[in-house]
């Protein structure tokens, strides 16, 4: 009895041991596991306020960007929109007056180097009973300047084409001719100038610049001092 009471003992603590490692190897993977989830929740989270700080970094330099963007191209477009005595003033644009036979005859203010045919465009066009023939649509136009579009009625009763454009003076019996706003036939009016010749004038006019005196015209090839004498009392500017 005492041998069997011993042999019982020995096999409860040999199994009381074998439990008892087994329950320290569970807790040790189990400690293990907690820990691994531990640290990987803890890369996570610094993973994901890493990317938020990135994202709000870029988002700061491409709003930046935006800035410096929008105000450069306000300040091109107040430089832009400033003549150079600085005073706000539209910057390459002229005013002409268009009547006569015209849609809509009024002030206009255009670009400079526009054509007579673009502002007639720009009025809504010509009347059916307009006589564009008399005008020289592909003039440039010049700051202040007038055209006068006739109507057939007005060409018939006309032989010479004779009508008021730019700042043409009709005085008495004569007609003054204003250089710098004149079309091509009406140069052609004045004493020796031919249509290569007033076609000179124009090109010269349109190259550069308005004439600032009567004699910038013998700056024109073909016309001397001759001829200048012969049309000065002719022409106005």
């Amino acid at each position: 009895m005492r041998f069997r009471d011993f042999l019982n003992k020995l096999v409860f603590r040999f199994l009381s041991f074998r439990n008892e490692k087994a329950r320290q190897f569970y807790l040790s993977v189990f400690i293990l596991i907690l820990i691994a989830i531990t640290i990987l929740s803890l890369l996570t989270i610094k993973q994901s306020h890493d990317t938020k700080i990135k994202e709000n970094i870029l988002k700061a330099v491409l709003s930046s960007g935006k800035d410096l963007d929008n105000e450069s191209n306000s300040k091109i477009s107040s430089d832009e929109g400033r003549d150079e005595s600085g005073e706000g003033k539209t910057f390459g644009k002229i005013k002409v007056y268009i009547c006569g036979e015209i849609n809509k005859a009024g002030v206009y203010e255009i670009n400079k180097n526009t054509r007579i045919i673009d502002l007639i465009e720009l009025a809504g066009g010509a009347k059916p009973d307009a006589f564009l023939e008399s005008i020289n649509l592909a003039e440039i136009l010049t700051d202040s300047q007038k055209i006068y579009v006739p109507s057939k009625l007005e060409a018939a009763n006309s032989p010479n084409n004779n009508f008021q454009n730019g700042s043409s003076q009709i005085s008495g019996q004569g007609k003054l001719v204003n250089i710098n706003f004149a079309p091509i036939n009406e140069l052609e009016l004045l004493p020796g100038i031919g249509p290569e010749l007033a076609q000179r004038i124009i090109d010269y006019r349109n190259n550069t610049g308005s004439f600032e005196s009567k004699e910038d015209l013998k700056n024109v090839a073909g016309i001397g001092e001759k001829k200048f004498e012969a049309l000065k009392d002719f022409i106005t500017i």
